[in-house]
């Protein structure tokens, strides 16, 4: 009923900075469609995250001037860009988004990709920092379930 019904969003692109110098930015575009029936009435920011191995969130900043009560129904896909300086250690990292509930700033609302890790992050692809000359293989390992997700708030 819910995917009749509601709001669906789903990433259907990501093209991002696979490999970054120490203190270097990532630039990312996502492609953004809404699959469902309705829009999303609130103005709920998007974030971006770096998780270690442990898939723990390192770095996290949000995109600027997003608006997903735009991302309308039966639209062409809406795009996301932005650039990002995150501060951590050299090493490979996963690049994940979300959108995040302001009431609380943790991912709330899911994207409907299988790409899916518990706590409400959508990996789109692997980043090494520092160090690493060539991009890093971008096998994101094993994703979660999303109905067996209970950590998230709602």
């Amino acid at each position: 009923l819910q995917k009749a019904m509601g709001y669906r969003f789903v990433v259907t692109q990501a093209q991002f900075t696979a490999a970054m110098a120490t203190g270097g930015s990532i630039d990312l575009s996502l492609s953004v469609a809404n699959v469902g029936s309705a829009p999303f009435y609130y103005r709920w920011p998007v974030a971006v995250s770096l998780l270690d191995d442990a898939r723990k969130v390192v770095w996290r900043s949000t995109f600027g001037n997003v608006d997903i009560t735009s991302w309308a129904p039966g639209s062409a896909a809406s795009t996301v860009r932005g650039s990002f300086s995150p501060t951590v250690p050299p090493g490979t990292y996963t690049l994940a988004v979300a959108v995040l509930d302001p009431a609380g700033s943790g991912p709330s609302l899911r994207f409907a990709n299988t790409n899916y890790y518990r706590g409400g992050w959508t990996p789109v692809g692997r980043v090494a920092v520092g160090g690493a000359a060539q991009p890093p293989t971008q096998d994101l390992g094993a994703f979660d379930g999303l109905k067996a997700d209970d950590t998230l708030a709602y």
